[in-house]
């Protein structure tokens, strides 16, 4: 079995008259994340967070002394982050925090998808509870960062998103624990890769056509109207502990909240924020099960596309998030070729076959069933076909084309990047994709009395 965790950095913005509009303000994340005192029973720790990335660096740089010499010293904000010695700890098990001047939502470990998706949509409901609160405090002049000032028109908008269009990226952080050996033999050490990063790579480059969230234009690269994947631009290299700049495909932060010689936490940094229920499902359930594989050998034993590394996987992954029509092939070492359709079948047998072997709860198997339709959908008509239509970028893209040709604009006009950012608004009265969800449009996987109950 394995543990599942997820961080999400949320996307804050503010209007009133008086201020016009505001992002990236630590006073206002403060206000949301304070706000969840007056809500919820939780265990109250110091509410400071980090306003400096360069603080994050250093704090990367220096997690492997012991805790007790980092509190004598009198450890800076980003330390007191790193350790779980901030923020608010809800009852269900989360921990809601300011991370560079925005909310950030960490759900309790859980041990399969099905569960991990419940405590984020969970996450998602407590956020927007904060949200309202904030603003019934900023109207009345009641806040608590700011008491002398009132904002009878205030206005606070929070987004699940990986990008705001203008160059900043917030994250969807994913953890996995792992064994201790299959850890080293992902992130490798300081001078070589492990026997697993290959393999890993290409799995995190292809699942993009399930996970990915969608976005309009880019922000690197060539211009383009429309992509599969939010958070594709950012990605810069194969292998780094970096989460800021320099952003991996693997990150090797080696930080266990448990103890290190039993088991690890593998930080996934690379993914997209999903809105979509199935696409998160798949996304936590998918890349459970290929680690499973890795870690109980099963992987190693058969004969698969993934022993093969990629040819410029950081490309590669790019291309992939870029790639609409999923017809793009990526290059091997050796000069084999595959799309990522292809690639993402062949990790659905294999893992088909190792649930079988090894007996896994339902939930696993489901998993794997409900792969195997969503990428059989992605074959034809992805826009008609009952899993793939509910996948988050095909759906934002379907309803921004519609928009497009009835509006008859062009994809770079900026009402299609306002379409985009409201897709992932959190507030079910503004949210895109909330609405349409509501309204039976995409597939929930999970009852509404659940989610209220995590």
């Amino acid at each position: 079995m394995i543990a599942i965790g997820a961080e999400t950095e949320h996307g804050i913005i503010f209007h009133s008259e008086k201020l016009g509009f505001v992002t990236r303000s630590h006073t206002l994340a403060e206000e949301v994340v304070g706000s969840i005192v007056d809500l919820y029973p939780v265990f109250n720790r110091t509410l400071e967070g980090i306003d400096d990335e360069k603080e994050h660096e250093w704090a990367e740089r220096i997690l492997g002394r012991s805790l007790m010499e980092l509190l004598s010293l009198k450890a800076p904000k980003a330390l007191v982050q790193r350790y779980g010695l901030s923020g608010m700890i809800p009852l269900n098990g989360a921990r809601y925090y300011i991370d560079t001047e925005h909310p950030e939502y960490s759900i309790p470990e859980t041990s399969n998808p099905r569960d991990t998706l419940i405590a984020q949509k969970a996450g998602d409901l407590i956020l927007d509870a904060c949200r309202k609160r904030a603003e019934e405090l900023l109207r009345s002049g009641k806040s608590r960062s700011a008491k002398h000032l009132e904002h009878p028109t205030a206005k606070i908008q929070i987004d699940r998103t990986n990008s705001d269009g203008k160059g900043n990226s917030y994250a969807g952080h994913e953890n996995y624990s792992v064994s201790p050996k299959t850890f080293e033999r992902i992130v490798g050490d300081r001078f070589f890769y492990g026997d697993f990063s290959g393999a890993f790579m290409t799995f995190l480059a292809a699942r993009q056509i399930v996970t990915g969230a969608g976005k309009v234009g880019c922000e690197s690269g060539k211009p383009i109207d429309y992509q599969v994947s939010a958070r594709a631009d950012f990605i810069e290299t194969e292998i780094n502990h970096s989460t800021t700049d320099f952003r991996p495909i693997i990150n090797t932060r080696n930080h266990p909240y448990a103890d290190e010689q039993v088991i690890r936490r593998l930080h996934v940094i690379c993914g997209d924020s999903n809105m979509s229920q199935l696409s998160s499902y798949l996304k936590f359930g998918a890349t459970a099960l290929f680690l499973m594989m890795l870690d109980s050998g099963f992987l190693e034993s058969q004969k698969t596309i993934f022993h093969t590394p990629l040819y410029r996987p950081v490309l590669s992954f790019r291309n992939i998030g870029r790639d609409t029509s999923l017809r793009h092939q990526v290059v091997f070492a050796g000069g084999l070729k595959r799309t990522a359709l292809e690639i993402m079948v062949e990790a659905s047998e294999l893992m088909d076959r190792f649930v079988s072997l090894n007996d896994l709860p339902p939930v696993w198997l489901d998993v794997v069933e409900k792969l195997k339709l969503t990428l059989n959908g992605l074959y034809e008509k992805k826009h008609e076909d009952e899993f793939s239509r509910n996948l988050d970028w095909v759906v934002k893209e379907r309803v921004i084309s519609h928009f497009v040709e009835h509006k008859k604009i062009d994809w770079s006009d900026p009402l299609c990047q306002c379409i985009n950012l409201r897709y992932h608004n959190i507030d079910p009265e503004i949210s895109i994709f909330y609405k349409r969800e509501a309204r039976g449009e995409i597939m929930k996987l999970v009852e509404d009395s659940e989610v209220k109950e995590a």
